[in-house]
């Protein structure tokens, strides 16, 4: 059995499917379970869609790798030939085991195969994998959005989220069905739900815009991923939510004034009022709030510069992610927060890993690295803890220009013969770069002398000439 599983295994390797189709397609009956799975891939693509149904008879066998590789097989010879046999995948839908059933899902839902999956839902049969099955459908599943809709109300979390995603994408398709979508924010045990929910009243738009306060109660949610999928729906809604989010600030609880703030980082335009507002949660008792803050006036830059300032000194703050987002917005600042990199230089040698990077990225971002190169390239060889830290380091050198000193140099060529690949690559851009400088500048220097000494030649007689005089 190990030979012919293996002579199975290189043939495919060599491409050779076409050639050997027939000797292979007689061992999909072998005794060897191994032999079988083998045989049943080699014959995936189109050179051997002549197999299809010896395939499709393997979707009985006893060992659930061999149905699940058949059926991948089946997908694998395209829609023409495997649409014959919709029937047939229907019925591993409800396979004992899970990943055979989940490939037929992949299957029908990648052909759109709603010509079978539809009646299942009217007959009530196997309809969680049918419903999975249809959020894969890119086509004609909107004729079908009634039914679907119905499925909003089931027992099972797993076919309300299901429903919700189907219908979410067609948009504004399924703007009739926003107000029961909208029930669904209630769904507060079923994470799945209210992530599909949300998700889908977002893609609905306008029609949803209504539901902004009810979405907005999941900024409290106690999983992260329930309020970051809230927090982008509200943004999506712009306008319409803004008055609902900047109530939101002045939340009692932290993590709704953090993702209040998030919201609004996200939208496409903000007023200067809200810019007010979330300036003065720079000063919030709460680190968390700070950071939220900070980070949303940054994604304004021109719009806010009228607050750098006061972005400028939670660079000092107590707080580690506080001092990582100041140095975070100052970079998108670039060099209209030059001004302050003496305070962001302090922090290349802070606690802390992240803010180090950030401090590094905010220096090359408002062109003050390359008067701290001897610093940096004291990190580049001596930040042995953090290789993250020697990167970005190393990555500030690389703009450098002119001449350079010993020093860096000498730092730059440690960091080139290093045993990590990527500080190594970089090092070695930074030499060639700091070699083509010192080229460019030798050749100017030689240029010059020769300008001088050509001078000199032309000059020589007409000064004689005038001693003569």
């Amino acid at each position: 059995p190990g030979v012919r599983r293996r002579a199975c295994r290189l043939l495919r390797d060599l491409d050779l499917e076409s050639v050997h189709a027939a000797a292979v397609a007689e061992l999909l009956v072998d005794l060897d379970v191994g032999v079988r799975m083998q045989a049943v891939s080699f014959l995936r693509g189109g050179a051997v869609q002549a197999y299809a149904s010896q395939v499709v008879d393997l979707f009985k066998d006893t060992e659930p790798v061999v149905r699940l590789a058949a059926c991948q097989t089946l997908e694998a010879m395209g829609k023409a030939v495997t649409e014959p046999f919709f029937d047939d995948l229907v019925g591993l839908l409800e396979d004992s085991d899970r990943s055979v059933a989940d490939g037929a899902i992949a299957a029908l839902g990648h052909f759109s195969a709603t010509r079978v999956l539809i009646p299942l839902l009217e007959e009530d049969i196997c309809v969680s994998p049918a419903l999975q099955a249809l959020t894969l459908c890119a086509e004609d599943v909107e004729l079908h959005a009634s039914l679907i809709s119905k499925h909003l109300e089931s027992a099972v979390a797993h076919d309300r989220a299901a429903a919700c995603k189907i219908l979410g994408a067609h948009g504004k398709a399924s703007s009739k069905f926003a107000s029961q979508i909208a029930v669904l924010l209630d769904d507060s045990g079923e994470v799945a739900v209210l992530l599909e929910a949300c998700t889908a009243l977002r893609k609905i738009g306008e029609a949803a815009w209504p539901f902004a306060r009810p979405i907005s109660e999941l900024l409290a949610h106690s999983h992260k991923e329930v309020r970051e999928v809230a927090a982008a729906t509200l943004a999506s809604f712009g306008e319409a939510s803004k008055n609902i989010l900047l109530g939101r600030l002045e939340s009692e609880q932290i993590v709704v004034r953090e993702y209040a703030c998030k919201a609004f980082a996200l939208m496409a335009e903000v007023s200067p009022d809200v810019l007010k507002t979330v300036n003065e949660l720079l000063e919030d008792e709460e680190y968390e709030v700070r950071s939220a803050a900070c980070s949303m006036l940054a994604t304004r830059k021109e719009a806010a510069l009228a607050y750098l300032p006061s972005i400028a000194e939670l660079v000092n703050n107590e707080e580690e992610d506080c001092r990582c987002a100041a140095c975070d917005a100052l970079a998108v600042f670039g060099e209209a927060a030059a001004v302050y990199a003496v305070d962001i230089t302090d922090r290349l040698n802070d606690d802390f890993e992240s803010v180090r990077v950030a401090a590094a990225s905010a220096l090359i971002s408002t062109g003050e690295a390359a008067s701290r190169a001897e610093i940096f390239a004291r990190k580049v060889i001596d930040d042995e803890e953090w290789m993250s830290v020697r990167l970005v380091s190393c990555k500030a050198l690389k703009g450098l220009t002119g001449e350079t000193s010993n020093s860096v140099r000498e730092a730059v060529k440690r960091a080139s013969q290093h045993q990590d690949d990527q500080l190594r690559k970089l090092a070695q851009e930074v030499l060639t770069s700091l070699s083509e400088d010192a080229d460019d500048a030798a050749d100017a220097a030689v240029a010059s002398e020769a300008g001088n000494h050509s001078t000199s030649r032309l000059c020589t007689p007409l000064l004689g000439a005038t001693l003569g005089e």
